[in-house]
């Protein structure tokens, strides 16, 4: 289940237990043959340029910092100023865990969820979920995360279909950048 993944907004390699997308504890996923450590799998903030954040969500990117979601690489970009109207946090986990048989699953789960949708024209596959922000998306046997973690002002409400459309282009800019 995606929602467990926006948990992770921590880079800390320690972070505390989440779901994964298939709505498993991710450390249950994980094998030891799976997937290579996070430190000799590639490095998610040099695959997704900054500016590509930056075309997607405005603003100016104030950090890029490298973290590990378990065993899975992943970079959350410090945006402020997006054009959402609140800074915020962008995404990216390799889910090295997953491949396109556990990306169907997880699919197959998250459609039952209210508001979820099938998305086309993103890599092989992808699905958003609005309840966090997020999307999956999938090209041949890898797995992305993408994450728009961005939070309304006290009393404020972000634009939906904003948030949703800006995360969707931004899935788009990483399937461009996986190579199967």
């Amino acid at each position: 289940m995606l929602a467990g993944l926006v948990a992770c907004s921590s880079t800390s390699p320690s972070a505390s237990p989440a779901r994964s997308p298939s709505g498993k504890s991710a450390a249950s996923t994980a094998t030891s043959t799976a997937a290579p450590a996070p430190s000799q799998a590639e490095d998610v903030c040099g695959l997704i340029p900054t500016s590509a954040v930056t075309a997607v969500f405005g603003g100016t990117v104030t950090k890029a910092e490298p973290g590990s979601f378990f065993i899975s690489p992943l970079c959350n970009w410090t945006v402020t100023g997006s054009n959402l109207g609140v800074d915020g946090t962008v995404q990216v986990i390799h889910l090295t865990t997953y491949d396109a048989a556990k990306y169907e699953s997880a699919k197959k789960d998250a459609l039952t969820r209210s508001g979820v949708v099938a998305v086309t024209g993103i890599g092989d596959d992808a699905f958003y979920d609005p309840g966090v922000t997020s999307a999956a998306v999938h090209k041949g046997d890898t797995v992305y995360f993408v994450g728009a973690l961005f939070h309304a002002k006290p009393g404020g409400v972000l634009d939906a279909a904003k948030i949703k459309a800006e995360d969707l282009a931004m899935a788009k800019a990483v399937a461009a950048a996986i190579r199967p």
